[in-house]
């Protein structure tokens, strides 16, 4: 739901750019923003998620619904995070993301019509997305690279990141099968202001990707191999949930406190299929609108 200007009319074709999208100032259709993101915005008790273009603001040419025109209109993603942005010169840059590993950013709901149409009856499970810091540490022996990431880039031990290897993966590490990566969110202290308000940092797995096979592990493996080597997974809020297309029923979905703390909005739900489709996971994610407006 967008709320729009008089000049868009119902059969428009036109761009939208979603919650967290940067736009370059230099452009004067999007100077009004001043180089600031994309926020979310209740206007006439309506939570309006992003900001529609008419089509002659790409330049002139022809253009298919679905396109993506991130890179035409200069777009790029705000990151809330600050272990996700690079930076140079500083401790936390030192090489990019793992190039086997799939990064962790799922897609919002409200981008996935074609594929929840397609996948409409799949039998799914529901988690609570928590907020913290993505956490990816690869254990790989078809190419020599660092073991521990944020969502972009790796991390150093002086940071969350080596803290959590060092206290959940190191113990296990020897007994961990090659060519996997363990895919988590850390959350805690110094940790996007540690709305749970927890004592120490902690680190909450929903993904384990096997590198070899190029697949992610199905939700009985997920949970197997968690019980395993005692690791937490983040929330499972229905694990026998089947895919509907009821878009406000999907939304209402994610308007809960948190299981982590109950004084606290969640900050959405993830929906992924319980086994791989055509050997892949299909998940998206769902932002509930109060913690978009608080947040």
């Amino acid at each position: 739901k967008v709320i729009v200007t008089k000049d868009i009319n119902i059969g428009d074709i036109v761009i939208y750019c979603e919650v967290d999208t940067i736009l370059p100032k230099e452009n004067p259709a999007f100077a009004f923003l001043e180089g600031k993101r994309i926020r979310a915005k209740k206007m006439a008790g309506v939570v309006s998620q992003g900001i529609i273009f008419p089509l002659n603001t790409l330049p002139e040419g022809n253009y298919e619904i679905g396109q993506d025109v991130e890179d035409l209109l200069g777009a790029t993603k705000w990151e809330p995070d600050i272990y996700n942005v690079k930076t140079k010169g500083g401790v936390q840059s030192t090489a990019d993301f793992h190039p086997l590993v799939p990064k962790t950013d799922e897609t919002r709901f409200q981008n996935m019509g074609k594929e929840i149409i397609k996948n409409l009856g799949t039998e799914c499970y529901i988690t609570e997305k928590v907020d913290g810091s993505s956490f990816t540490f690869v254990k790989c022996n078809l190419i020599e690279k660092p073991e521990f990431y944020s969502r972009n880039q790796s991390q150093v031990e002086e940071s969350p990141f080596g803290y959590i290897y060092n206290k959940v993966i190191v113990p296990i590490k020897e007994q961990l099968p090659e060519n996997i990566a363990i895919q988590g969110e850390i959350l805690g202290p110094t940790i996007q202001g540690n709305k749970y308000k927890l004592r120490d940092l902690t680190l909450k797995i929903f993904n384990v990707y096997d590198i070899a096979n190029t697949k992610y592990y199905e939700f009985e493996e997920l949970i197997n191999f968690c019980k395993t080597f005692n690791l937490q997974t983040v929330p499972v809020l229905n694990d026998n949930f089947i895919l509907h297309n009821d878009w406000e029923k999907l939304e209402n979905l994610s308007k809960n406190k948190s299981t982590l703390l109950n004084t606290q909005d969640a900050e959405g739900i993830v929906i992924r299929s319980k086994k791989n489709i055509n050997g892949q996971m299909f998940s998206f994610k769902i932002i509930n609108p109060e913690f978009l407006l608080k947040n």
